[in-house]
């Protein structure tokens, strides 16, 4: 897909997965969670479109693979729906703030798989002022917020 475009992405940080449940969730006081434990309960998926492309979920393969589905279209309505219930959210560990944080816990999905968050845009074509100051400002904000996200300076990581 990105060849056909003429796209390339940019990894920007590389990261464990987190599971988000509700503070008194049966989950929460574990330490890690696998996915068998994951299994009882029901996944929220977000699908902003009906052309959802598979290979751009924030969610990894056994999550999607989970017959027992919530589907939203916005994170606050994944996060009433995890406070409300037994459901989970899988994902970078960014979600927990002052809003969350009385209400739910993030705890580490036990995986061997890396998981990382990019930016796309055209090959050989330089970022314009904008989208320099967007990245930079993303770098600075999301790296503050979460200590277990690795900065990565891969050989296509464009110097903002």
């Amino acid at each position: 897909m990105f060849e056909q475009e003429n796209l390339q992405h940019h990894v920007m940080w590389e990261f464990q997965p987190k599971v988000f449940v509700r503070k008194n969730h049966p989950l929460s006081d574990k330490k890690s969670v696998c996915y068998k434990d994951l299994l009882a309960y029901p996944a929220i998926t977000f699908e902003q479109n009906d052309r959802q492309n598979e290979f751009l979920t924030e969610h990894p393969l056994e999550v999607q693979a989970n017959q027992r589905k919530v589907v939203v279209s916005d994170r606050m309505s994944a996060i009433n729906i995890i406070i409300g219930s037994d459901a989970y959210l899988t994902g970078s560990g960014i979600m927990i703030n002052q809003i969350t944080d009385p209400h739910m816990v993030s705890i580490p999905l036990e995986t061997s798989e890396s998981h990382f968050i990019c930016w796309i845009a055209p090959k050989n074509q330089k970022l314009s002022d904008n989208a320099k100051i967007y990245l930079r400002l993303a770098e600075e904000s999301l790296g503050e917020r979460v200590e277990s996200l690795q900065t990565i300076q891969s050989p296509d990581y464009y110097s903002i």
